[in-house]
């Protein structure tokens, strides 16, 4: 539903956009799906409320994350399983990728994500293209290379 959604956004298709967003917000509140929300109210010109949703979903991610480091202390995730856990931090470098301006911020994230799932289609193919924005084409390639490969 989420792709879908991207898809209508990119294609101004709003309305489409917006009741696959709805429905799905109805099922499960994602960080995913909250971004995409977000660009939505942007493209309807809400810039104010898109604001707000992409401050307190990177505020969200940043916190899950960094709770799960947190070792115990009182906002640890300790009973979330890793694929969960690290389904933040991807959340998390998919979301400044998207809408901050310094993409490089991006990399721990990923690197975090890559610690747990090294062969990740996904994750190799991200820093592959922000090695690539930021320039690091020598960077970029070890990544291109292991997202060929992987499933």
């Amino acid at each position: 539903m989420i792709g879908l959604a991207r898809l209508h956004l990119k294609e101004n298709a709003l309305t489409e956009a917006e009741k696959l967003i709805n429905e799905a917000l109805t099922i499960r509140k994602t960080a995913d799906l909250l971004s995409v929300q977000a660009e939505l109210l942007s493209a309807k010109g809400d810039k104010e409320n898109a604001q707000k949703i992409y401050d307190e979903l990177m505020h969200d991610l940043v916190h899950h994350h960094d709770a799960d480091h947190s070792h115990g202390h009182e906002h640890s995730n300790a009973d979330k399983t890793i694929d969960e856990k690290s389904q933040y931090a991807l959340e998390a470098a998919k979301y400044i990728i998207r809408h901050d301006n310094d993409i490089s911020k991006a990399i721990p994230y990923l690197n975090h994500e890559l610690k747990i799932r090294p062969n990740n289609i996904e994750v190799n193919t991200l820093l592959k293209d922000v090695y690539n924005k930021l320039g690091k084409a020598e960077e970029a390639l070890v990544y291109e290379a292991k997202s060929k490969i992987t499933l």
